[in-house]
């Protein structure tokens, strides 16, 4: 168990150096590489489907962990992650 706040806690940081439209490219790199091969990569297309989201949101320039905005969305729920105490779970609103 963690002893200190998750470090998200204080809010969701999303910039960052891996940008979404940049990880989009490499996706596409991959994905076209196992359809040449034959190869099945259910995990990498799901994945893809989060960050298009992310990107059709207008979203391309932030990092990749913005994944949470994307899977916030679909569960249409907003993480609280402005609480102050040191308990590492986050509460939904």
């Amino acid at each position: 168990m963690r002893s200190s706040p998750p470090p998200c806690s204080k809010g969701w940081e999303f910039e960052g150096g891996a940008f979404v439209d940049y990880f989009m490219k490499d996706f596409r790199i991959c994905l076209r590489g196992c359809e040449r091969m034959g190869i099945a990569l259910p995990g990498l297309t799901l994945a893809q489907q989060f960050y298009l989201s992310i990107k059709a949101h207008g979203e391309g320039r932030l990092g990749t962990q913005a994944l949470l905005l994307a899977l916030e969305r679909l569960n249409d729920i907003r993480v609280d992650t402005s609480s102050s105490s040191s308990s590492s779970s986050l509460r939904l609103q």
